[in-house]
């Protein structure tokens, strides 16, 4: 399975981190503000939520040697070699 952070251009949420992101959101602003509408437009949240995954998608494939992985009935302990992410991310602004 591969990481999809999601993509505005082309628009592709579907079943993608900003996705779950967005879900999340909405859940939770309904819950704590009563019911009263998000004061702000759907593309807005989109772009954020798209930014935000990804950035964590772009820093968790730069950076596999920060993430363990334990297989306790096995009492193995392994690193990460890899980690696969679908979508387009953009190169860091400035390479």
């Amino acid at each position: 399975m591969e990481l999809k952070p999601g993509t505005i251009s082309p628009h592709d949420l579907s079943r993608s981190m900003a996705a779950a992101m967005d879900y999340a959101f909405r859940n939770q602003w309904s819950r704590f503000m009563g019911g009263r509408p998000i004061p702000f437009g759907n593309s807005f949240l989109e772009l954020l939520f798209v930014a935000v995954a990804q950035g964590v998608v772009r820093h968790m494939v730069e950076n596999p040697d920060a993430f363990k992985v334990m297989i306790e009935t096995l009492r193995v302990e392994d690193h990460v070699e890899r980690i696969d992410a679908t979508g387009v991310i953009p190169p860091p602004i400035g390479s």
